[in-house]
């Protein structure tokens, strides 16, 4: 069976190009979507097999090479449910979710291309992609990779940070740490690299002590839950031990902002806010009306993706791209003002 790839190959054009093409014939004008065509019947492609095929049904799948099922389906798939219906719901198309485990093994719908198209997150093989993603439209959201032929949409994980310690740097902080048990994950990178420059551009010290980072540990070669501080007491008890402590604490969740102060409060007797102050950023867990905290926006994502998407099954032609939204910060009581 001849490939939509085979066919860009042929005709010298993107994937993505091909198969927006391939899906509307008729629309086709300009010389290089002609030359799709050409190619296609060249080949001797089966038009019919992505043209009028409509299944009126979207896919969202998850890879556990960045978030284990359990995680995704107990934190983030309320949000990404939310987040696609709001707009693929008024254009009567229905919403399946998924998730792929190391093994990727793709679910029956994908298998039997039962779907007009996919948003995914995670980290795709090129043998996934090559086999699943060929012949219909994909976008990806939290994770760019510039090897798959796609558009993506994420959160500016960068800004999530620089948020941070702006709003704890207008509040009389200088002594700032940030704190990951993902060390090796993109948004901590991301996030770490945002630090980095945020304090730079504020004009407060950067003291690589400051950096607490780490790596849990994989099980099986999956994150899991999160469901112990192992490795929080060892790092942090040191770090606000001395005279000239840290008085501010950037999570790289609220959650773990969370657990670093109870430990502090029950190993040292440091009290919120009036001795250590905290920001992270959430979306995924409720949090108390008075903190503060910065929002991910994975909702808000998940619908940017949406949109792309019906944009592409609808023929859509536009080159692939990276859409970063902005965070929003919600300012509570858990940051003291030292000014």
């Amino acid at each position: 069976m001849v490939s939509v790839s085979q066919v860009a190959q042929a005709a010298d054009v993107s994937v993505a190009t091909a198969s927006r093409v391939l899906r509307n014939p008729d629309n086709a004008r300009t010389a290089g979507q002609k030359r799709v065509l050409a190619a296609a019947s060249r080949l001797g492609y089966n038009l019919s097999f992505m043209s009028g095929r409509s299944t009126r049904q979207i896919l969202f799948l998850t890879f556990e090479n960045v978030l284990s099922a359990t995680s995704f389906f107990s934190t983030a798939c309320n949000l990404v449910v939310d987040g696609v219906n709001r707009v693929i719901a008024p254009h009567g198309y229905n919403l399946l979710v998924s998730a792929v485990g190391l093994d990727e093994v793709p679910p029956p719908s994908l298998l039997r291309k039962e779907i007009d198209g996919v948003i995914f997150h995670g980290k795709v093989s090129k043998e996934f992609r090559e086999k699943y993603f060929q012949d219909i439209p994909v976008i990806g959201v939290q994770y760019a990779d510039l090897d798959i032929d796609c558009s993506c949409v994420k959160i500016d994980n960068r800004a999530i940070s620089a948020l941070a310690v702006r709003h704890l740097a207008a509040h009389g902080h200088k002594r700032i740490v940030f704190l990951s048990d993902e060390s090796e994950s993109l948004h901590t990178r991301e996030r770490l690299a945002g630090f980095r420059e945020a304090m730079s551009d504020c004009g407060l010290p950067l003291d690589p002590a400051w950096e607490c980072c780490w790596q849990r540990e994989l099980v099986n070669g999956v994150l899991p839950p999160f469901s112990a501080a192992e490795g929080f007491a060892e790092r942090l008890i040191p770090l606000f031990s001395g005279k000239d402590r840290p008085t501010a604490l950037i999570g790289v969740d609220f959650y773990r902002a969370m657990i670093a102060v109870q430990i502090l409060q029950d190993k040292l007797q440091l009290q919120m806010p009036r001795d250590i102050s905290i920001i992270g950023s959430s979306s995924h867990i409720p949090l108390p009306a008075d903190v503060s905290w910065i929002s991910d926006r994975f909702d808000d994502v998940c619908s940017e993706a949406a949109k792309l998407l019906l944009e592409l099954i609808n023929g859509g032609n536009f080159a692939p791209k990276t859409v970063a939204l902005r965070p929003e910060l919600i300012p509570g009581k858990t940051v003291l003002n030292l000014r």
